[in-house]
């Protein structure tokens, strides 16, 4: 490096500081050797206050950062307290929706069937009846069961509350007739 080079602002200003303290204490009446040394004194005690108090400030810093940390790790291991809540609510939602889906489409099946088997029923019904019509057969099972268009009251007369008479029942024809 060139003597005419400058070194920096940074190197600068404590070389020509140093360089003042030497020449003060020069001037004070101490040797060079003695002004020398206490300047490189002072420079040291100086960079040792330094030290001292960025190593406070540094304590202070690493205080207040852990007591940070602390606060945010809670923080966040609340949150993650809080999610694993909400994931197991979740999870028994989720078990819940599956079981009522289970119990619904077994239930669907089971209304399937049913309707099912009362369609199929109604067909055969439906037949049954056509095919009666269809060979003459119906107008019979009506009398057999006693559907008739008239109503039975319309047709017979009133009974009287007191007979004044006996009713004689009426013979029977025998089957066959006895030659005599």
């Amino acid at each position: 490096m060139d003597e005419n080079e400058s070194v920096g602002p940074e190197q600068s200003t404590p070389v020509q500081a140093e360089t003042e303290v030497f020449e003060g204490f020069k001037s004070a009446g101490l040797n060079e050797i003695q002004a020398f040394r206490t300047a490189e004194a002072v420079r040291a005690q100086a960079g040792h206050n330094i030290k001292e108090t960025l190593e406070v400030h540094q304590g202070k810093v690493d205080t207040k950062v852990d007591g940070v940390e602390t606060r945010l790790t809670a923080k966040v291991d609340g949150v993650d307290t809080k999610v694993d809540r909400v994931e197991t609510k979740m999870d028994g939602v989720k078990t819940e929706l599956k079981a009522d889906i289970a119990v619904q489409g077994a239930e669907l099946k089971a209304i399937t069937r049913e309707l099912s088997f009362f369609r199929w029923l109604l067909i055969i019904v439906v037949a049954l009846l056509a095919l009666l019509a269809a060979i003459g057969l119906l107008p019979k099972i009506e009398q057999w069961l006693g559907w008739d268009s008239t109503p039975t009251q319309s047709v017979q007369a009133p009974a009287e509350p007191n007979p004044t008479e006996t009713a004689v029942p009426p013979e029977a024809d025998s089957p066959e007739q006895s030659p005599e």
